[in-house]
């Protein structure tokens, strides 16, 4: 019965997606004569962009427990320690994102984004969860960007933890403040440089792993050909927990440096005008201290 149920969300939303592309697109307006304000409104249609996403991902993992802590879930000795249903599960994943490009700031180019991303675990529901988020990126002079972004997760879902004599659910919100400059080297090469602030807070068991987390990343990306990208770089990332410099030796500390190398692959398909599939492929080597 669940499987039947995903189906039919899957192909629900793909329905809607072809729906709502087709209506923003301006194929669908009727071609008769315009009055200057509509010629003006379709041009403005005519820059927007609905992008749908639709993911389906197996996780063998979905708390990232270690090898004792699932051999522990196994026995199932401590149920109380868990909320899961199953260690491993399939997530889907659904996003809208309508997208504006045309001229900003001082008639160069530029665009703005929305975006709403839901995360669907088919047998954990304790870990669905909703992501949305906010891009501006204006081109500043010739080949050069800067780029703001803001995200929010409104609640997700960590893993258990004791904070007394009780096992409770541990979640947080967070919220997370980007910037980016990029610069175009050449055509086919793409270089850039973002900086970028996570602010988690976690429920009142749990104040103690609030955290800062700042990060600096250094990115490259190349195009050798118009519908492949591969990019790669090098990203440090640290935090700073609430936790940090309290006395109290039952009080973790849940600060850490990490060293992210990612490598990855995306290929756009562009099958025809309403429907553009892309397909990649993304490595990191993450190393936490």
């Amino acid at each position: 019965m669940i499987f039947r149920n995903l189906k039919f969300n899957i192909i629900s939303f793909i329905i809607f997606a072809i729906l709502l592309q087709a209506f923003a697109s301006p194929v669908a307006f009727a071609k008769k004569k315009k009055s200057p304000r509509k010629k003006s409104e379709n041009s403005f249609l005519k820059k927007v962009k609905i992008r749908t996403d639709l993911g389906i991902l197996y996780d063998d993992n979905v708390i990232n427990y270690s090898d004792d802590d699932l051999s522990t879930y196994d026995s199932q000795v401590n149920p109380d320690r868990f909320s899961i249903k199953s260690k491993d599960d399939v997530i889907i994943n659904f996003g809208l994102s309508p997208e504006y490009s045309g001229k900003l700031f001082a008639n160069r180019n530029g665009s703005v984004s929305l975006g709403a991303y839901y995360n669907f675990f088919v047998n954990n529901d304790v870990k669905r969860y909703i992501r949305f988020s906010l891009r501006a990126r204006q081109h500043i002079i010739k080949g050069g960007y800067l780029q703001l972004s803001y995200g929010l997760i409104p609640s997700y879902y960590y893993r258990n933890y004791r904070p007394d004599s009780a096992y409770a659910e541990a979640k947080f919100s967070k919220h997370t403040f980007g910037a980016e400059i990029g610069y175009d080297i050449t055509k086919y090469l793409k270089v850039d440089l973002s900086y970028d602030l996570q602010l988690k807070n976690f429920n009142n068991d749990f104040n103690e792993r609030d955290a800062n987390i700042n990060s600096l990343g250094l990115g490259v990306v190349a195009r050798p050909v118009s519908k492949l990208k591969i990019w790669s770089g090098y990203k440090l990332e640290f935090a700073r927990a609430d936790g940090r410099h309290n006395p109290d030796i039952n009080i973790v500390d849940v600060s850490y440096d990490a060293y992210i190398f990612p490598l990855g692959i995306r290929y756009y398909s562009g099958l025809s005008r309403t429907f553009k599939p892309e397909f990649y492929s993304e490595f990191k080597f993450r190393q936490t201290k």
